[in-house]
């Protein structure tokens, strides 16, 4: 037998070596035989395991066997290998099977038995006569039913019949699932049928959950209750409760709970159940409770927390039986005064909502001695109006009438210093005892968007602060300050200036600096007293010529504007003792004192020379184009280098010599608003920089990029993902975080060679269900969106190992994660989540899980504790459970 093979293996050799399309079936049989590989593409397949063992195979003895790519079309023959009898691990994977014989379940010592990607479409009776049986792996084959002894093989530890043809669930069904991993994914079975098991049971027969869009729909199913005071029907994925009152004594109940479904509000029908005295909508998506709530006289209980509520209605305040509601968890944004004024509500939790704001007639420590008002911004702005620290996160107050209200105390002096208060008006401020008497207002790093008449209470003010607002004009109401002096409000958005302005009687120092000014007007010329003008960093391409006309003035800041040349204004103003245009763009050299212009081209120069701009000053080119005829030579070593060059065009692109060699190019940090086709010559480019550019478009040319495997396009302006991207043969990182994105394109999940997918501080509010075409990626990144759930598909990305989800307003994981196989780390703090499947925890891939929300559920904290052990839980018995 040995020479012989020898021998075959020396004739086979010859004929590869000339053409394969002379050999035998027989012949490619041997060779897969010796070789377990086919001789070419035209693989014939054997038969059967005697067809196997007729062309010379033999099994060296052991625990396992396997064989693969055979192309086995039946196991006939299993039997006649030799002591097939003690082998425990048999893989059948990857054949032709069609149907599988009663010998194979004679062994009975198999342990592990892989028959999957097949096309078996029935298995034999005697299934259940391997009784040491731990896995089997039936996936991807077309079976559509299964024997009535498979129900009975609960010793197994793993069943997988993943994409198979399934369509009926058999009586006994649901036992298999009490298994520790059943995998029912992929099959036709009638929805019905699943909801039917569980509105029976109770128990979905497999971890794909439907969702009931009504009880009438939950009653069609077969579910039935046994009337007594209490109707419970949580944890359901009830949608509606349309069909209520079909509920056979529905009249009788006092306490319902429809606790942690997808109820989306609180409807009328059920406030017509005027015998209630308890609801419990926990953990549900309620966005709205009837007005009509106030016919529930008798209710005692209303828990409505982690839900999507933004108001209360008012009608809840004339529930004078009410004593316990739980409004956490929302984003009530406001307590209506009816609710407030309820002295009955003995126990009123508001916590954790977006509660800005109290009543003037009311202090916050009177209204906490009733309402929890935890983690919600007004605790952050008392917090700060009496300590003057923000925990966490900052807010702003309405006025400083709130300021006060909330606890703040300002200290007598000369200043008044309101820096940093996160003020939107100054409104109150003649409240202030001693407001006549302040002499310098200090108001920067606040959220002022205007100025009112309050101002004119500072009669005595000499110098002004408001720089770092977000400031549109500049009012007349300050001309009326008689003593004012020096005002700065640089670092504005400040784009126009009331006319009643300039009728300042008495300012010397004015800093306009750092605003959006196109043109100053020439009744600045009125301010007669004006020394020292600062306009710097603005958009003007001149001054008024009345600038000339002020007596006083002897310093004009004017650096970094749009000064393209030099006019009549600023020529006739050389006489003053400093002005300063370093900055424009302004041609030549010209000496105003001691200050120089130095040119646009002398400043590019100065870049080509030496990578850096002068004095800081990024002037920029139009274009790749211009760059290289004023000399530039690409220096980067490891690619094309234009990082930070201010370039506004890639123009010109494909004359760099050694072009379409580059493997890398970086043009982040400039001005670029479109990538043009011209960059489809870098045939060999792999990497490409373009973040923090404006880019809002990509030519589709881009796509015949080959080589491209990464691209970063953080920070622009892009609303989608442009075709010349996602069309890009090879791509597997794409990064387009920081942009302005709503929703992604469906094309975007054509990306099937992506592996690394970063979409951070978008708008996203959805994601598409296509994302799990996106088979290789490993890692995405949505954190800082808008998304309030994710697509169920993205649990079954089987390569998905890392997900963000951080700063969004999730509220639901999808249950797939619970049979993920690679899922490592899934990173989703800050969301509205109340509830996690419970099947996580018996996922042994998934390493870590970071969520933070009050568990209501002691298993649902021990599995929180499992994959974050810093994790902390307020249990439902209310201990806190932590581990060091």
């Amino acid at each position: 037998m040995l020479k012989r093979s020898k021998l075959l293996l020396l004739f086979i050799s010859s004929l590869l070596s000339t053409s394969l399309y002379s050999i035998t079936d027989t012949e490619k049989k041997e060779y897969f035989v010796h070789s377990f590989q086919w001789p070419d593409n035209d693989i014939p397949g054997f038969t059967s395991i005697t067809d196997l063992i007729d062309h010379g195979w033999t099994w060296t003895e052991g625990n396992s066997l396997e064989i693969e790519n055979a192309h086995l079309q039946s196991l006939d023959g299993i039997l006649t290998i030799t002591n097939i009898a003690t082998v425990k691990n048999i893989d059948f994977s990857n054949q032709l099977l069609t149907a599988v014989p009663n010998d194979l379940f004679t062994l009975a010592d198999v342990e592990y038995l892989n028959l999957s990607n097949n096309s078996i479409i029935a298995l034999p009776n005697n299934v259940d006569n391997m009784t040491v049986l731990q896995s089997f792996n039936m996936q991807n084959n077309s079976l559509t039913t299964l024997p009535d002894t498979a129900l009975t093989m609960t010793w197994l530890a793993s069943l997988n019949l993943e994409n198979n043809n399934i369509s009926t669930l058999p009586d006994g069904w649901i036992y298999l699932t009490s298994m520790p991993i059943t995998n029912f994914y992929g099959n036709p079975v009638v929805e019905s049928e699943s909801k039917k098991i569980f509105a029976t049971t109770g128990i979905w027969p497999h971890r794909k959950t439907y969702s009931f869009t009504s009880i009438d729909d939950l009653i069609n199913c077969g579910w039935t209750w046994t009337p007594t005071s209490t109707l419970t029907i949580d944890y359901s994925h009830l949608e509606s409760l349309d069909g209520i009152l079909s509920i056979t004594g529905i009249n009788t109940v006092h306490s319902i709970n429809f606790a942690h479904n997808q109820l989306t509000e609180l409807p009328e029908v059920l406030t017509t159940l005027t015998q209630l005295v308890s609801i419990d909508l926990t953990g549900n998506m309620i966005n709205s409770i009837s007005t009509s709530i106030d016919s529930l006289v008798d209710l005692n209980v209303l828990n409505i927390a982690y839900n999507f509520l933004i108001e209360l209605p008012s009608e809840l305040g004339s529930l004078y039986n009410l004593r316990n509601l739980n409004a956490s968890g929302n984003e009530i944004v406001s307590i209506p005064d009816t609710l407030i004024s309820a002295t009955w509500i003995t126990s009123f939790n508001a916590s954790n909502n977006n509660i800005a704001t109290i009543p003037q007639s009311r202090t916050y420590a009177d209204l906490t001695s009733s309402i929890n008002l935890n983690k919600n911004p007004i605790e952050r702005k008392v917090l700060f109006a009496t300590s003057q620290t923000w925990a966490n996160e900052t807010e702003s107050f309405v006025n400083i009438h709130e300021l006060k209200h909330l606890g703040w105390i300002s200290s007598y002096g000369p200043t008044l210093n309101l820096t940093g208060m996160h003020l939107a008006s100054l409104d109150g401020i003649e409240t202030l005892s001693y407001a006549q008497e302040v002499t310098e207002l200090k108001a920067s790093f606040n959220d002022l968007t205007s100025l009112s008449t309050s101002m004119t209470a500072l009669a005595s003010v000499q110098t002004i602060n408001f720089d770092n607002n977000t400031l549109m004009t500049l009012p007349a109401v300050l001309s009326q300050l008689p003593l004012l002096s020096d005002l700065s409000v640089s670092k504005n958005r400040i784009n126009s200036i009331d006319a009643g302005f300039f009728d300042a009687p008495n300012l010397i120092i004015l800093d306009l600096s750092v605003n959006m000014l196109t043109t100053l007007p020439s009744l600045i010329s009125s301010i007669t007293t004006l020394e020292a003008l600062n306009v710097a960093s603005n958009f003007l391409q001149d001054l008024p010529m009345s600038l000339t006309s002020m007596p006083a003035l002897t310093t004009c800041d004017a650096r970094y504007n749009q000064f393209f040349q030099l006019t009549e204004t600023l020529t006739a103003l050389q006489g003053l003792i400093s002005l300063d245009l370093i900055g424009n763009s302004i041609p030549g050299y010209i000496a105003l004192g001691a200050k120089k212009i130095i040119t646009t081209t002398d400043r590019q120069l100065f870049f080509i020379k030496n990578r850096r701009w002068k004095n800081n000053v990024k002037v920029g080119f139009d274009s790749v184009e211009q760059m290289l005829s004023l000399g530039w030579k690409n220096q980067g070593l490891y690619g094309i280098d234009l990082y930070n060059a201010g370039i506004a065009s890639l123009q010109g692109i494909s004359q760099i010599p050694g072009i379409e060699s580059t493997a890398v190019l970086y043009a982040h940090n400039n001005t670029l608003t479109h990538i043009p086709a011209e960059m489809s010559c870098m045939t060999s480019l792999k990497v490409l920089h373009l973040e923090n550019n404006a880019i809002v478009s990509v030519d589709p040319e881009l796509a015949t990029l080959q080589n491209m495997g990464e691209i970063y396009l953080q920070q622009n302006r892009l609303t989608d993902v442009p075709a010349g991207i996602y069309q890009t043969p090879s791509l597997k990182i794409l990064n387009i975080s920081n942009n302005l994105c709503i929703t992604l394109t469906a094309e975007t999940y054509t990306m099937t060679t992506l592996e690394r997918l970063f979409i951070n501080n978008n708008q996203l509010n959805v994601l598409p269900p296509a994302i799990d075409r996106l088979t290789n990626v490993q890692e995405i990144q949505i954190n800082n969106n808008q998304l309030t759930t994710l697509p169920v598909g993205i649990g079954t990305m089987n390569n998905l190992s890392y997900l963000h989800t951080t700063s969004n307003k999730l509220s639901v994981i999808p249950a797939k994660f619970a049979a993920h196989v690679n899922i490592f780390m899934i990173n989703a703090l800050h969301n509205k989540f109340t509830d996690i499947p419970l099947e996580l925890g018996n996922n042994p891939h998934l390493a870590g899980l970071l969520v933070d929300f009050e568990c209501t559920n002691t298993r649902i904290c021990s599995i929180l504790l499992k994959l974050n052990p810093n994790h902390i839980c307020q249990c439902s018995l209310g201990l806190t459970v932590t581990t060091s």
